[in-house]
């Protein structure tokens, strides 16, 4: 059976949280295609709202981009760039036409002069990664905001 794909929501890397007062994170719509990039970002709106309704996280990142950037501090404008682009699951399902995000933890470096710097996490895709660094309760927070954001879209 083919049945269209309404959204896709995908969480990668969402336990690290060096900075426990910092509970922000990133939603990634961003696409080199603005039309494919359109097409996301009320699924980044839709994770926004359930995040403020739930009240546990600080405020969402929203990168909305159309180039990928190298996440230098020059790239931290989320409106022009997202490093995520090409770079995790979510990729795959915009280019072939579904809406989809990427939901994670506070991984690129942030606009300087107004929020904190990136809290990312220094052992990102190396052996030495280990489940002791993870905020179990910062991790099942964004994991309830994008269940939350499922049930909703669900019920459209």
């Amino acid at each position: 059976i083919d049945a269209p794909i309404t959204a896709v929501l995908c969480m990668d890397m969402i336990g690290y949280n060096k900075e426990k007062s910092n509970r922000t994170f990133e939603i990634h719509a961003g696409h080199s295609n603005a039309e494919i990039r359109d097409s996301c970002l009320p699924l980044a709106k839709y994770i926004e709202e359930s995040v403020e309704s739930l009240g546990k996280l600080g405020k969402a990142q929203i990168y909305k981009g159309l180039s990928w950037g190298t996440g230098l501090p020059d790239e931290a404008d989320r409106e022009k760039y997202d490093g995520a682009i090409r770079r995790s699951d979510h990729w795959s399902f915009q280019t072939h036409g579904s809406p989809a995000v990427l939901v994670s933890e506070d991984l690129f470096i942030n606009i300087p002069t107004l929020e904190s710097k990136a809290d990312s996490n220094p052992q990102y895709h190396q052996l030495t990664d280990k489940a002791t660094e993870i905020d179990q309760s910062y991790a099942a927070d964004i994991a309830s905001s994008v269940a939350l954001t499922v049930k909703k879209i669900a019920e459209i």
